[in-house]
């Protein structure tokens, strides 16, 4: 939690609580009244990066910058002081929808993309373990297959899963892929139920210790939400997210609610798109979503979101227009 001292960079705001764009209706998603407040912003702006939190710190990799080059540094957010450090270039390529997760203890990121669509070593397949401690970076077994781009990565027991990851050459699918931190080693999944739609550009969180994900896009954007459980290796459909689909949604989960921030709607035609500003929150335990208001910084896509000490930070990602932003806001669940 924030002392006094730390208070003082945070600058409240009040949201009302509006029925929201893309929403079919109040029953759907029911709203909660949510305070935000603006945090420090990010040293310089960074779009489609990704985000994981280890302690009383965030770790922000990689992403677009306002020069619409791709990077390979790491920037760390300490919720404690509400301070940023540059961490500096990492030794990975540099990417965008890269993948990454924490086990407590290490950060484990790689994955993502870098190139142009057509050509196949833009789908980067590098995993790599962060201690934080030592500061040091160990390379670890390549992700086994090229649908490295922007895949929803999630730990649980020893294990870092690997959803809805995308490639020009391998296209849309719902292959799951499980690293296993112990052995250093891949291996794929088949498994068993209703399988969720084909898609990508999803996201997802642990909840509880379940882990949840959906959202995406596949001709248009999805809506579909599931949850996955490992030791059945199962499928299991969940309420379904209110309103039209949408992709490039940012997630984090505390206290058993996961958030969910942004996005954009393709609805299959070059006129039919719109983006999000909305914050959604799902409750594992009810299996029910509920509106949260608007983002103080308007509509977005490509953000971060993590959990740190029972607050949800978002931010960053880009504006309609397609501009990177540092800004960075967080909620008290």
């Amino acid at each position: 939690m924030y002392n006094n001292k730390n208070q003082q960079h945070l600058k409240p705001y009040k949201i009302a609580i509006l029925f929201l764009l893309g929403l079919s209706s109040c029953s759907q998603a029911p709203t909660v009244e949510m305070q935000v407040s603006q945090c420090a912003s990010a040293p310089y702006p960074l779009a489609a990066a990704a985000a994981a939190s280890l302690g009383e710190y965030a770790y922000i990799f990689a992403g677009r910058s306002t020069d619409g080059k791709a990077t390979a540094n790491l920037l760390r957010y300490d919720a404690s002081t509400d301070l940023w450090k540059d961490m500096g270039a990492t030794p990975l390529h540099p990417r965008v929808n890269a993948a990454i997760c924490s086990d407590n203890e290490n950060l484990y990121l790689g994955l993502g993309f870098d190139g142009y669509i057509y050509t196949d070593t833009a789908y980067l397949r590098d995993f790599w373990r962060y201690s934080p401690d030592k500061n040091t970076f160990e390379r670890l077994a390549d992700f086994p297959t090229d649908v490295s781009d922007k895949p929803v990565l999630l730990y649980h027991e020893n294990r870092i899963y690997a959803f809805f990851g995308f490639s020009w050459g391998r296209g849309f699918n719902t292959d799951i892929y499980v690293y296993d931190t112990e052995a250093d080693s891949w291996q794929q999944v088949s498994p068993k139920g209703e399988l969720p739609p084909r898609a990508a550009a999803a996201t997802g969180a642990v909840a509880d210790g379940r882990l949840f994900l959906g959202t995406g896009y596949r001709k248009g954007s999805k809506n579909f939400w599931y949850e996955y459980l490992p030791q059945e290796q199962q499928w299991e459909k969940r309420a379904s997210i209110p309103g039209k689909g949408r992709h490039n949604a940012a997630s984090a989960a505390c206290n058993g609610n996961i958030y969910m921030f942004g996005g954009w709607h393709y609805g299959d035609t070059l006129t039919t798109g719109f983006y999000f500003d909305d914050m959604i929150r799902y409750s594992a335990k009810d299996n029910r979503w509920q509106a949260c208001g608007t983002m103080p910084q308007g509509k977005a896509e490509n953000m971060v979101a993590f959990s740190i000490d029972g607050r949800i930070y978002f931010g960053l990602g880009e504006n309609p227009q397609g501009i990177p932003q540092n800004l960075l806001y967080c909620i008290e669940d």
